[in-house]
């Protein structure tokens, strides 16, 4: 019940951050967004970067950080844009708030004792690839930044960060729960293998689409 009175306040409260900016600042819909996005990066880095480090250094220290409150504003964040920015998605879109909302859904049951594994991929999917992701385009949109520059962040942050940060702490956890380390029920294994195929989907799909884009640009 925590769970969902967190993500439907979360909801309101980015919908809400979102209505104030674009009153103050005058910023058209997608540049609004960009803003937000980036700076929900930037808190999703900071609260869940401690735990990429104790991952690979003390890993019984990851069950005094739960994923649940991160994951509930994740999923927030997924709903507030679905909500004021519908009318820009594409089909990749819609496929990819579902994927990662059924994922953050799936974690609830599978994560029993609380343990903080999910939010090393929190920072290596939404965090800190994110925060560069979002950034250059808002930058791009108000012309800082050229489109040449932001299409190569964005290939080296997703060949260089996000794929290769997502394959590590993925198979890290495969490896610790076949030793016995990362302690799910049993019964929820099929559920905890399932997200870890998406999430490195999702490594291998963005990888896939910058490297198009940036080949196209150095080509072109």
């Amino acid at each position: 019940m925590n769970y969902f009175i967190n993500t439907i306040s979360s909801t309101v409260m980015y919908v809400t951050i979102d209505k104030i900016v674009n009153y103050f600042l005058k910023y058209n819909n997608q540049t609004t967004y960009y803003l937000i996005h980036f700076l929900f990066n930037f808190a999703v880095t900071i609260s869940c970067a401690n735990s990429v480090l104790y991952l690979f250094t003390d890993f019984e220290k990851l069950e005094n950080y739960s994923s649940k409150f991160i994951s509930s504003n994740i999923v927030a964040f997924q709903l507030y844009h679905t909500i004021i920015y519908y009318k820009f998605f594409k089909f990749n879109d819609w496929m990819h708030h579902f994927f990662a909302s059924l994922c953050l859904i799936n974690s609830l049951y599978y994560d029993d004792r609380e343990y903080g594994y999910d939010r090393t991929v929190y920072f290596f999917t939404t965090g800190f690839p994110g925060l560069l992701y979002y950034g250059p385009l808002f930058c791009l949109k108000n012309n800082w930044i050229s489109k040449k520059t932001e299409i190569t962040i964005q290939y080296y942050t997703n060949v260089y960060i996000r794929s290769v940060g997502i394959n590590c702490v993925v198979w890290a956890s495969i490896l610790y729960y076949a030793n016995g380390k990362y302690l799910i029920n049993d019964k929820y294994f099929y559920l905890f293998l399932f997200n870890n195929i998406l999430t490195l989907a999702n490594a291998q799909y963005f990888t896939s689409e910058s490297t198009i884009a940036y080949t196209k640009h150095k080509l072109f």
